[in-house]
């Protein structure tokens, strides 16, 4: 135990300040790690608000699969836009077992339901899909997608014509080549939900 100039006993004093620092430095954490998850929440708020159907968003981020509430015409859409989207990427050489094709899917999706080009795949469309995934950073997202892009066009080079990416004459960057995709899934989803119609 200490003991002052006085020779009075601060032991126990001094202990209890100890229990206190410990106990502010819990409520500390306790609090930092709040903020954290609070601005995190508002990240992913914010990523989500950046599309033009709040509704839409969010039946995307958690799954975008039509569940047994979904109507018969929205059901219609999905199938018809999985069975569009899986023929135009096989067309261009990418399938399933390629790394970025899922990520392709859910791009163009994305971009598919803005309905609009004027959009910044950085912002609008990489940190949107790799939320949906769990992952902290957009980059991931883009090296997939770059990788499946270069793939097939390496397969083309092997063989040409093996696929069509020899109509963008080089290997198209990440931009080219999504919305080349989304505009071709919209024109052939028309025409297939205009047959369906009828």
């Amino acid at each position: 135990m200490k003991k002052d100039d006085n020779g009075n006993d601060h032991g126990k004093d001094n202990d209890h300040g100890n229990i206190e620092n410990k106990e502010n430095n819990n409520e500390n954490d306790v609090m930092a790690s709040l903020v954290n998850e609070l601005s995190e929440l508002n990240r992913k708020i914010s990523i989500t608000d950046r599309l033009t159907s709040p509704v839409n968003s969010w039946d995307y981020l958690f799954g975008s699969k039509p569940s047994k509430r979904t109507s018969r015409e929205e059901y219609k859409r999905y199938v018809v836009f999985m069975k569009t989207i899986s023929q135009i990427l096989s067309e261009f050489g990418i399938h399933m077992s390629n790394n970025g094709y899922t990520y392709i899917v859910d791009s163009v999706q994305v971009i598919y339901d803005r309905k609009t080009f004027d959009i910044r795949l950085s912002k609008d469309v990489y940190p949107f899909v790799a939320l949906k995934y769990g992952y902290d950073k957009s980059t991931i997202i883009e090296h997939n997608i770059r990788n499946a892009i270069r793939s097939a066009c390496l397969d083309n080079e092997r063989k040409p014509g093996a696929n069509r990416m020899g109509i963008f004459g080089k290997k198209p960057t990440n931009k080219e080549f999504l919305f080349y995709v989304a505009d071709a899934v919209s024109f052939r989803m028309s025409d297939e939900l205009i047959d369906a119609a009828c």
